[in-house]
């Protein structure tokens, strides 16, 4: 492998799904998976062109490129925001996450924006403005738009807009209701998920059973009646800001301390009160960091003994927060070890703020609106798309915001990266073609017109991607944009396809890693066409699978012997604002005063009782104050306490009124004494004033109105008082995460338990995730925000979000004993903050290490800033613990949030309640599965061939249909009676019930390729004698068996006769008529060889399509061929003389349906003509025989299709002697 070949990542987001159909094999010298494609497209089971079965979520890559072709299908109009973003969070994000990219590159297209007359889908530029940000923290912000669809010229100019606003750092505009996924968007994911779990570690689901769930039909909302009519398309707006982020900090906050702790009374002497958080000299607080308290008793080991107490044990015996702290289970580091997670956390890198880089460039050159169509004015691809973009781009002045790059020319050896050098040669003889010739070559391409600037255009066009790159990766810029054209992403090997001539994406992949030694690409393709070039481009780039360390990064740990930490220290938030000055985030920040919370708006959370009680404290003597304190659980009392707490919590008001008042956009407080544990009437785990649960009060008060409001308690503790207070609120939803280990962790109880809800209006508006153990980490936070948190944050759709922001569940802290990382903290704050229109308020809650919470805070405020997050490297999978505690969580809420019913559940029954297909064997796709289609006029549409050929007439299936074509499926014998055609059944959902009728109780079957003529082109998978059929409906429900994995060895070996027994006549439109009986005579027979004389009443298989269902009727049999058999032995040379598949039978000399014996090489009739070939098997015994009709190889002692590399060569020559050329892609 040459060594400058690397790790690319794709994405693609248009409507045009797959699109590049002749250059599957380019790639297939890389010896590492280097390219991860993600394309995310209209296909309507293959209605759309490109119209390829190669756009489905069945194509995952080829040979060990296996796992890094990623399709999310679209099989209806009409899709929303929450579609594309459900898409985003629980399969690319996850994935891109394990694959780790160092460059990300989007194929922008903006057809599937709502009202583009091709794309008819529903998505608004603000949905692309989500998209930009969640692919904004990956590959440490390395992220570039390649302009690719897009043809209604205001929401292509809105769209560009408000993706370049993204990469500019503004909020992403708050989306307008985004709801849901719809059903048959959560068929194609779960299908897709699926497909691709084999291969991704972040992608695998609990193996733990799960309680029944108790989700009934009647419980669940229904879908509305009819078409979806989408709104107006909103106008996405930008605040003026004084500031991007605010920060609220009062040194005061420190004198609350504890009286009976000398280490805490020691530091309180050492930090004078009146020294600004400027004045402190290094060298003092590191001395500081090896003091210990010399008073802690030794660690009691019967403390851990308890903590695998399960649920319903007797939890009084178990021991408080302050306990705990007695008796030495909060241990301080050592200096040597903590030290070592000095070390460690200096791979953050957060230290120099000259590293920070800014900018988004952005090429636009008028030399690309220098070709148009000669011969056809109205063709959709023309200059006026640029020209509407750059007046956007000047009427919201977003020019001057970027750093402009002049576009160069792409030279020919960057291009040979990708494109043949005959295909570049003959492109570049165009500029000198008048417009017949130019007309004349065009027509021999799909969806093409050319011109004579149209190569130096698109030479350009490659050239813009190219500089951006090399800007980006050589830290000139953060990110950046190319608004360019002709498009790119259908562009092939040597084909141009789509409006596209050269594949810019692909080649600036290429071109990354010879040039920058970049080792993983990520492609995004989110135009609505499949990217079909691209995903051909790598599909087949052999890979080895990427696996994570299986070396886990393990918490220190110290012995008994060592001495206590004080865990509740005023210093705390000194060394937090500390570092921030020190790697200059705060003075990026606006600094906001801190102001004493009023009673009034202490008394929206807590009683007046409550708050007069601890107004008294200000007042008592020490040994009242340790009698009031110890009448709480876990709480210390001295004389400022109440007026730390007051100003704690004014503190984050103050915060609250600058973000709703548009001063600041975000911002953190960094406060003490901590909040969330503090009740209406009582104080809780070093808490007195519930800061947040008032912050959000004022927010709604301050707004005036029930503001919608998100508060995330990432503190490894669960936050009972905030539960308590908004349980039964539905205008707040409170999602926390902590440590529970079964009620036995801090605060005990089953408060935090998954079951706890809410109540009354507030059901379902409290989530708890419980983790029950330790060692929680950065991959279990982040598959938690990907499958829960933010799917259940985006329906609710927020319009404020507050964080709990403790740092106890940092790695090192003393208290948590989890694992996540400074990195992890900023990675989780960069996806809250696309919510909200960006309006993110971080308070400090736990957190006692010093130096784990200094840098976490820092990590955080970056994000917050708009600084992208760091490269984030997961050490390990997430725990398969952490993976059940998500998923008991998501099947608690279910019921309550659509969203959450996209990611599939092991439970016993799903949220449906229509049947799920039995299923005995099943098989993804691969280079054996089926792929052609082959219609009533003879077209064929091959996606290996490279060429989709008249697709003016092809209908392949109904909307909402979602299970693989190439899974082969045996129907239980009970089910062969059942489901009447024509209709839709009592096991239908409603989005079946539309598409015609077919049931879930259909089968999925695929047979051979019948009859394949000498004027069509024969792929690998026709002369297999395999070839795409249009499956029924069937969506690919909770029970249905994922399709099995090549690595696991998976062989659907099911007999042709087993197969036929079961098929019935299956008849998708009640005005359907009979296919012609000669048609039906010669397309049975292969099947009939194949079933060995089954009756051809029982395997005959009728589609019929729409509109055509009265003319044309098609007539599709289909089979997955073995890869192997073990009577591959049997087969001999061929013969000196060749073959000549004209030759008749020789028994009865007849030219219909011949077979050819590959031991012998006899030539005999099949089963419907004489059955010579049958007879000759059970004679000789030799078992594989060859179509002389498709070159399809059938094997007698196995009753199946055989596909294997030891049968290419004598397809080949038949292939030869048949068409009078070499077979396609015979490898």
């Amino acid at each position: 492998m040459n060594e400058w070949l690397s790790k690319l990542g794709a994405v693609g987001w248009g409507v045009w799904g797959h699109s590049l159909s002749t250059a599957p094999y380019l790639f297939f010298l890389a010896s590492a998976s280097s390219v991860l494609y993600f394309s995310i497209h209209r296909y309507e089971q293959g209605r759309f062109w490109p119209h390829l079965k190669a756009s489905n979520w069945s194509t995952i890559g080829f040979g060990r490129g296996q796992g890094y072709t990623m399709n999310v299908p679209w099989n209806q109009v009409g899709m929303r925001d929450a579609d594309y973003i459900a898409a985003f969070l629980y399969l690319l994000l996850p994935v891109a996450l394990e694959f780790q990219p160092q460059l990300v590159l989007v194929a922008a297209g903006f057809d599937a924006l709502q009202g583009d007359p091709k794309g008819e889908m529903a998505a608004t530029p603000a949905g692309f403005a989500q998209l930009t940000h969640l692919l904004m923290g990956l590959a440490g912000g390395k992220l570039i738009l390649s302009l690719e669809g897009g043809y209604n010229l205001r929401s292509l100019a809105e769209g560009v807009s408000a993706s370049l606003h993204t990469l500019l750092g503004d909020p992403c505009p708050t989306l307008e209701s985004p709801g849901a996924p719809c059903p048959s968007a959560q068929a194609s994911l779960s299908c897709a998920l699926e497909a691709l779990e084999p291969f991704w570690e972040v992608l695998v689901r609990s193996a733990e059973t799960l309680e029944e769930d108790f989700l009934e039909e009647e419980n669940v909302e229904k879908e509305a009646e009819g078409p979806w009519q989408p709104p107006a398309l909103p106008i996405p707006t930008w605040p003026v800001l004084q500031a991007r982020t605010g920060l609220v900090y009062d040194q005061r906050m420190m004198g609350h301390y504890n009286l009976w702790d000398k280490y805490a009374n020691r530091v309180r002497g050492e930090v004078s009160p009146t020294m600004t958080s400027t004045g402190q000299d290094s060298t003092t607080t590191r001395q500081r960091r090896s003091r210990h308290n010399p008073h802690s008793p030794p660690h009691d080991s019967s403390v851990t003994s308890k903590r695998g107490v399960k649920k319903g044990a007797l939890l009084h015996s178990s021991p408080s927060l302050a306990e705990l702290k007695k008796k030495g289970r909060m241990k301080k580091l050592s200096q040597a070890a903590e030290q070592d997670l000095v070390v460690g956390l200096k791979e953050l890198d957060v230290n120099l703020e000259a590293k920070t880089l800014s900018g988004t460039g952005l090429v636009f050159d008028e030399q690309l609106n220098e070709f148009h169509c000669l011969w056809d004015d109205s063709f959709p691809e023309g200059p006026e798309r640029l020209h509407a973009i750059k007046e956007q781009l000047i009427q919201e002045g977003l020019l001057d915001r970027c750093v402009s790059f002049q576009a160069r020319f792409a030279e020919k050896e960057e291009l040979m990266l990708v494109h043949s050098l005959e295909y570049i040669d003959l492109m570049e003889t165009t500029q000198y073609m008048n417009e017949g010739e130019l007309r004349i070559l065009a027509d021999t391409y799909d969806s093409v017109y050319l011109h004579p600037n149209s190569y130096t255009c698109a030479c350009l066009a490659s050239g813009s991607v190219l500089r951006l790159v090399d800007a980006v990766l050589g830290n000139e810029i953060r990110n950046g944009m190319a608004i360019i054209r002709p498009p790119g992403h259908h562009a092939q090997h040597s084909l141009m396809d789509g409006y596209c001539m050269f594949n810019h994406v692909a080649v600036a992949a290429r071109y990354a890693q010879k040039k920058h030694a970049i080792q993983r690409v990520l492609i995004v393709d989110w135009d609505v066409h499949h990217g079909h070039g691209t995903q051909f481009t790598f599909d087949q780039d052999p890979s080895l699978l990427f696996a994570f360390n299986s070396m886990s990064w393990t918490p220190l740990h110290v012995s008994a012997s060592k001495k206590d930490t004080p865990v509740f220290m005023p210093q705390r938030v000194f060394r937090i604002m500390r570092r921030l000055e020190e790697l200059g985030l705060a003075g990026r920040c606006l600094t906001l005063p801190a102001r004493p919370a009023t009673d009034a708006e202490l008394l929206t959370c807590h009683s007046a009782e409550y708050v007069g009680r601890l107004r008294a404290t200000a007042k008592m003597k020490t040994r009242e104050l340790h009698r009031e304190g110890s009448s709480f659980d876990s709480i210390y009392i001295c004389p400022d306490t109440f007026a730390c707490a007051q100003l704690a919590t004014g503190a984050a008001c103050r915060l609250v009124e600058a973000v709703l008042a548009g001063e600041v956009l975000n911002g953190t407080a960094v406060v003490r004494p901590p909040g969330h544990h503090a009740e209406r009437d009582a104080a809780c785990g070093f808490c007195f004033f519930n800061s947040v649960a008032v912050a959000a009060r004022h927010a709604q008060a301050v707004s005036g109105h029930a503001l919608r409001i998100l508060i995330v308690d990432w503190d490894v503790h669960h936050g009972n008082g905030t539960q308590h207070i908004f349980e039964q609120d539905s205008s707040v939803l409170y999602i926390s995460l902590h440590r529970y280990d079964h009620g036995t962790f801090f605060p005990m109880g089953d408060e935090g338990a998954s079951s706890q809800i809410g109540r009354a209006t507030g059901t379902g508006f409290t989530v708890n995730v419980a983790w029950n153990g330790p060692r929680v980490g950065d991959a279990d936070y982040l598959a938690a925000w990907h499958r829960l948190v933010l799917p259940i944050a985006y329906e609710f759709n927020p319009e404020l979000v507050l964080v709990s922001a403790g740092f106890d569940a940092a790695r090192g802290d003393p208290l948590g004993g989890c694992q996540v990382s400074p990195e992890g903290y900023a990675h989780l704050t960069h996806l809250l903050m696309g919510l909200a229109n960006g309006r993110i308020i971080l308070i400090l809650e736990g957190g006692y290490n010093l130096t784990s919470i200094s840098e976490s805070m820092a990590a955080c405020t970056r994000s917050l800033l708009g600084d992208p997050p760091p490269l984030l490297t997961l050490s390990r999978p997430p725990l398969s613990g952490a993976l059940a505690s998500i998923t008991e969580t998501i099947q608690v809420h279910r019921r309550y949030w659509r969203s959450l019913r996209a990611m599939k559940v092991e439970d016993k029954e799903g949220p449906s309640s229509s049947k799920s297909i039995p299923k005995k064997l099943t098989q993804p796709a691969n280079r054996g599965s089926a792929v052609g289609m082959t219609a009533p006029d003879g077209n064929i549409l091959d996606a290996d061939a490279g060429k989709a050929t008249s697709a003016s007439s092809m209908e392949v299936a109904t909307p909402d249909q979602a299970k693989s074509e190439t899974a082969v499926v045996e129907l239980s014998q009970d089910q062969t009676s059942e489901a009447p055609t024509g209709e839709a059944t009592a096991d239908q959902t409603p989005s079946e019930a539309a598409t015609g009728g077919a049931t879930l109780d259909q089968t999925i079957v695929e047979s051979a390729t019948v009859g394949a003529t000498p004027g069509q082109t024969t792929s690998e998978e026709a002369v297999g004698g395999a070839a795409v059929i249009q499956t029924p409906p069937a969506l690919c429900t909770d029970n249905q068996t994922p399709p099995a994995s090549p690595a696991q060895g998976a062989t659907a070996q099911i007999a042709p006769s087993k197969l036929t027994e079961n098929l019935r006549t299956l008849d998708l439109n009640s005005e359907a008529q009979e296919a012609p009986e000669s048609q039906m005579a010669e397309e049975e027979g292969l099947l009939g060889e194949a079933a060995r004389g089954q009756d051809r009443e029982d395997s005959v298989l009728i589609q019929s399509f729409g509109d055509h269902a009265h003319a044309d009727q098609v007539m599709f049999y289909a089979v997955t061929p073995l890869p192997w058999c073990p009577h591959l032995v049997a087969v001999r040379p061929i013969p000196e003389s060749g073959l000549d598949v004209t030759q008749p039978c020789q028994d009865c000399g007849t030219l219909q349906e011949n077979w050819l014996c590959l031991s012998c090489y006899q030539v005999h009739c099949g089963r419907y003509v004489s059955a010579h070939m049958l007879q000759h098997h059970e004679v000789s015994g030799h078992p594989l025989v060859l179509s002389y009709v498709d070159l399809s190889t059938w094997c007698y002692n196995c009753e199946a299709y055989v596909h294997h590399q030891a049968l290419l060569d004598v397809k080949n020559i038949a292939h030869q002697n048949k068409f009078g050329e070499n077979m396609p892609h015979s490898h």
